[in-house]
Order: structure tokens, then C-alpha cells, then sequence
């Protein structure tokens, strides 16, 4: 069997249309997050964190097209992050639980007393 060679410059160009499609591919899937299962309304998100760590590692990444991330000085918590019109209350709910302790629903209050439900039973 005759064996196939790959020169550099087809592994370089190779190299380039995958970044390209990921470039032109991002915004579209960073729409998508938190987006998996679509509500019928769509609801603003605070969630307060109280680890460093967690704020370090969520400061690293964009979670949704529409979040602001804001630090806190002082004793407490150490910061928070926002999400803006998120539709998927499933998704949200499932990434909130994903931080454990480290993190705190505070707005909506109505999706915070069923989260607080939920983790007592």
C-alpha cells in the first residue's frame, strides 16, 4: 500500500480553514449557549459568587451573548455576573447547580424560590 504524503503546507492550510470556520462560527454558537431548551419568555439572570476561584474561571469565558460581569470589592462576595434574556430557565437552572456553593441566584426571585425548593428536597 502506497503511502500518502502530507506536506506542511496543506497541514498549514488545513490549519487555517479550520480556524476560519471557527472564527466566522463563534458568535453563532455563543448565541446558543444557555439557549438549548427555549422557554416562552425570556428572563434577566443575577447570580452572585462568592468564591474567587469561580469568578476567576467565570470570568475566563463567554456564557451568553448578553452578560456583564461585575466585581465586588470587600468582605462577601467577590462578584456577580448577569445574563440578559435568557430563554431557557432548564439550562440556567442546570448551570447555577453546576457552581454548588460558590454561586447564588438572586434574580428572578421567583425562579430563586423554586431553585431554593429544589436543593432542600
Amino acid at each position: 500500500m502506497p503511502m500518502r504524503t502530507v506536506h506542511s503546507s496543506s497541514r498549514v492550510g488545513m490549519k487555517e480553514e479550520v480556524w476560519i470556520y471557527k472564527k466566522n462560527h463563534a458568535q453563532q454558537y455563543i448565541n446558543q449557549m444557555l439557549e438549548a431548551e427555549h422557554g416562552k419568555s425570556k428572563d434577566d439572570y443575577v447570580i452572585r459568587i462568592y468564591d474567587k476561584e469561580v469568578f476567576k474561571r467565570i470570568r475566563e469565558k463567554q456564557w451568553h451573548p448578553e452578560q456583564k460581569i461585575i466585581p465586588f470589592e470587600g468582605e462577601g462576595a467577590v462578584g456577580e455576573i448577569q445574563f440578559s434574556k435568557v430563554s431557557s430557565w432548564l439550562e440556567m437552572k442546570k448551570w447555577v447547580l453546576g457552581w454548588g456553593s460558590a454561586v447564588e441566584l438572586i434574580q428572578p426571585v421567583e425562579k430563586r424560590r423554586e431553585l431554593c425548593e429544589e436543593i432542600k428536597t
